[in-house]
């Protein structure tokens, strides 16, 4: 009886392997990677949180999301020439920066510049402005025509203007 007891455990452990449980995605604080069982363990830095090149403003519920960067590209640039800033933009070893289409700089104003949720932002002092963003347009990669959209980061209201008029820049990075 214990030979057949020894048999049933080795093909057992043959057929689902002596795997480690932990966690398995590379992009967790806790990544483990002598891991091979997911085990639902992982833990991912929150919004707000400092983490590959930015502030974390926007997490996808499967340990991506989305990064703004630390501080301003510009104040004054052109709809184009914005969008030229961010995509040759290297910082902290990262170059895949780009600017924001109009829904991801939403987020960014709901999530940073406006982390109480008061539709208000008094600007780089208010400790609810993690990114610090100025009470200023940001130019978004959303275009129709000649026009491009740009958000307010003061009360977070949107709106098509020209390409041509200059607003302040914000480069962010998936990861």
């Amino acid at each position: 009886m214990n030979k057949i007891l020894f048999v049933l455990v080795v093909c057992s452990l043959a057929l689902t392997g002596c795997k480690k449980k932990g966690c398995t995605n590379p992009a967790a604080l806790n990544y483990d990677s002598k891991a091979k069982q997911e085990d639902g363990s992982c833990e991912f830095p929150p919004i707000g949180a400092s983490y590959q090149g930015g502030i974390i403003f926007y997490q996808d519920g499967n340990g991506g999301g989305l990064i703004s960067a630390p501080t301003d590209q510009s104040s004054d640039a052109e709809w184009g020439t914005a969008a030229d800033i961010c995509a040759n933009l290297t910082l902290s070893g990262y170059s895949d920066w780009y600017l924001p289409s109009k829904d991801e700089l939403n987020l960014m104003w709901t999530n940073s510049a406006n982390s109480a949720g008061d539709t208000l932002s008094s600007g780089p002092s208010d400790p609810n402005n993690i990114g610090v963003f100025a009470r200023k347009f940001y130019w978004s990669s959303t275009e129709n025509g000649s026009y491009a959209w740009a958000q307010k980061f003061s009360y977070g209201n949107d709106i098509l203007y020209p390409k041509d008029y200059t607003f302040y820049v914000r480069a962010i990075r998936a990861f």
